[in-house]
């Protein structure tokens, strides 16, 4: 009977212990970073140097000094949880969150108020979603020649720079790209852009060699809302265009049109 009941004991210690177990997730929190030793070689203060894949969770905001920046992600196959808290840079830091390093995720968190760009990534297949990335002295997202990158159901405002820069096979969904100091997106060959809402840009709405737009709103951009860089690879459907290039006569620049796209204020 003792050996039984010791059995089961056991049993049960496992189901206790294994989903804690598999929740493993690292905290960052404002305490840690200035600690240090969030992750092997991640020195006291700022970046929070992230050097182990896995998963990764905030449980406080972060506020970066001056000169600094945020996360510094050095491993493939990291997933970041921002949960609800806030990366600030206070405008005084220079970066949000910088790698070189690819096939990972950050979502659900705010970056804003950096110096220079929001996210800063030099490798491929980074997924982005829901967060918001704002107000930043350069690019929200600058992913320039980054393959595979993802960024959905986010909001992209109010950068001083382009929007998001991405290079090939880049996807964007369900996205809020708005109000940022040059193009909204500027994208590459094979880009999807589905369900945005690309609005009151400076510069251009949505740039792309080649690829597919479909059912996007672009309204109020200060050049064309849609520009096909190389004229006769990218294919609309469904899209809303509406008063976009300020000071010129038609709202897009090329672009073949796959099912019908409505034109509003001016032709296409």
């Amino acid at each position: 009977m003792h050996r039984i009941a010791f059995a089961v004991a056991a049993i049960l210690s496992i189901f206790i212990v294994l989903p804690a177990y598999a929740q493993g997730k690292i905290v960052i929190t404002q305490a840690k970073a200035l600690a240090g030793n969030v992750t092997p070689g991640d020195t006291p203060g700022f970046p929070v140097v992230l050097s182990l894949p896995g998963a990764y969770i905030f449980e406080s905001n972060l506020t970066v000094p001056s000169g600094g920046f945020g996360l510094q992600v050095n491993s493939n196959n990291v997933d970041i949880d921002m949960n609800g808290f806030l990366l600030t840079g206070s405008g005084v830091a220079n970066f949000g969150v910088v790698t070189y390093f690819g096939e990972s995720r950050i979502h659900d968190g705010v970056i804003n108020r950096f110096k220079s760009v929001g996210m800063y990534i030099r490798n491929n297949a980074w997924v982005i979603e829901d967060m918001q990335i704002v107000r930043n002295g350069g690019m929200g997202i600058d992913a320039t020649g980054a393959r595979f990158i993802a960024v959905r159901d986010s909001l992209v405002a109010a950068n001083n720079g382009n929007g998001i820069v991405a290079g090939d096979s880049a996807l964007f969904r369900d996205n809020t790209v708005s109000t940022n100091g040059s193009y909204g997106i500027d994208c590459k060959v094979n880009c999807k852009a589905e369900g945005n809402s690309i609005e009151n840009n400076r510069g251009f709405g949505i740039v792309a060699i080649s690829g597919l737009l479909i059912g996007n709103t672009v309204s109020g951009n200060g050049g064309y809302g849609i520009v096909d860089a190389d004229r006769f690879d990218l294919g609309l459907a469904n899209n809303i265009l509406i008063d976009n290039g300020a000071n010129g006569t038609f709202q897009r620049a090329g672009g073949i049109d796959l099912h019908p796209n409505a034109c509003v204020g001016k032709p296409c």
